[in-house]
């Protein structure tokens, strides 16, 4: 039978035996705010109109926010990465790839040292079909690692799902740099951690599984 001929996903779970293997990830981490800003911001919100333009919210409401949750960080941040550490006052604003980089700076140092837990997980019908979900902004060559090793003939890929982690850039990747490289909060070789992962889950599924039935496969 045709996908087509399905009129829901329930059609489909009725039909199908559809096998699934997930595991619990990522730790939330909240930041207080100061006692002295929450009044100014409470006065923004309701005095200030900084909703006529995207101009006056940056102004007046995003980037008194953004300097707030700096601060705890700052010390972090001047000792972890050496061109903040030399600026003097008044030498400019950074550039926005260092700007990039000083946030991913805090994030990682937010963690203390705690590695990224994340999922992947893999959904399958019969042995023809297997859908991969990832936790991140994967680069295509991860994701055609994937469908080119599966044993499923048709291997569809999902990213951002189960949470995000930023992108996840390929080994070959990392030398080459820019904004994508280095906003990743993910180490060199992340990428193919998790393609092995998915491999591991789609050949484990396929050799359990069994075919399609009759009558779905000569459709």
């Amino acid at each position: 039978m045709p996908f087509t001929s399905y009129a829901s996903v329930a059609d489909v779970s009725r039909r199908h035996l559809i096998r699934w293997r997930r595991e619990s990830f990522v730790d939330t981490a909240e930041l207080a705010l100061s006692d002295h800003f929450r009044p100014e911001l409470a006065f923004t919100l309701n005095e200030v109109p900084f909703d006529v333009s995207e101009a006056a919210a940056r102004e007046t409401l995003i980037y008194p926010i953004l300097r707030e949750v700096w601060k705890p960080f700052v010390k972090v941040l001047t000792l972890g990465n050496q061109r903040f550490r030399e600026a003097k006052p008044g030498a400019g604003q950074p550039t926005f790839l260092e700007t990039v980089e000083a946030f991913k700076v805090l994030d990682v140092a937010d963690r203390d040292g705690k590695p990224l837990e994340v999922e992947v997980q893999a959904v399958v019908l019969g042995k023809q079909v297997a859908w991969v979900s990832l936790p991140g902004e994967i680069f295509v060559e991860l994701g055609l690692n994937i469908k080119h090793d599966s044993p499923y003939p048709h291997t569809i890929l999902v990213e951002l799902a189960n949470g995000a982690i930023g992108y996840i850039p390929s080994r070959r990747a990392y030398p080459q740099g820019n904004y994508e490289v280095i906003s990743a909060r993910c180490a060199e070789g992340s990428g193919e951690i998790l393609v092995d992962a998915a491999l591991k889950l789609l050949k484990e599924l396929y050799a359990e599984g069994s075919a399609d039935p009759p009558e779905a496969s000569r459709n």
